[in-house]
């Protein structure tokens, strides 16, 4: 685990190449001009900052360090990294769980129906050769209580990785019945 840490920051440099999202919805968005987009997401009295960003770490989370826009910390027991450019409107959260090579063929499988049923707005992810629990989002229109939220998911995805897969009690899926937090389904994920 302690070699996963030191790879969180390594794994997801940058965050280039991601198109600016706006506080519009998508059929605006198309519309406006990108010289505008940017006046747009600047100009919004709600937008949340990665100094606001980085506040609201420092209250929630232990073993804060920072910069660069990048945030390294624990929250309830989990590593994670908040990496966010104010330029590009980005911000993700990720948690690394295990190492690609380590998963087997059914974990890989219940990442994935996992990300349609109970994941909600985390994600798992992999991104070099790594397993990560990650949250992302545009960093402008980023409320307070969705971080807050966020922060939750991705420990929980981190937690319930192997088991219950879920970001949370709620699962998102026809026919499904709700499971307890942190109840084990057993080694089949079946939603």
């Amino acid at each position: 685990m302690k070699k996963l840490k030191l790879l969180i920051l390594a794994a997801c440099v940058g965050i280039g190449g991601i198109a600016l999202t706006t506080n519009v919805n998508a059929n605006k968005a198309k519309s406006i001009p990108v010289e505008n987009r940017t006046q747009l997401v600047q100009s919004s009295s709600r937008n949340m900052t990665i100094s606001r960003l980085e506040q609201i770490v420092r209250e929630k989370g232990v073993n804060v360090r920072s910069g660069n826009g990048q945030l390294q910390f624990e929250y309830e027991g989990v590593t994670m990294a908040i990496l966010s450019s104010q330029e590009r409107d980005r911000m993700r959260i990720i948690a690394p769980i295990t190492q690609k090579e380590n998963l087997s063929a059914q974990e890989y499988e219940n990442m994935l129906i996992a990300n349609f049923h109970t994941t909600l707005d985390g994600r798992y992810a992999i991104s070099n050769n790594l397993v990560f629990a990650t949250f992302v989002h545009p960093l402008s229109s980023l409320h307070e209580d969705d971080l807050r939220s966020a922060l939750f998911q991705v420990s929980q995805l981190y937690k319930n990785f192997g088991s219950s897969y879920s970001s949370g009690g709620l699962l998102f899926s026809p026919g499904a019945s709700p499971q307890n937090p942190g109840e084990d389904p057993g080694p089949d994920l079946r939603i």
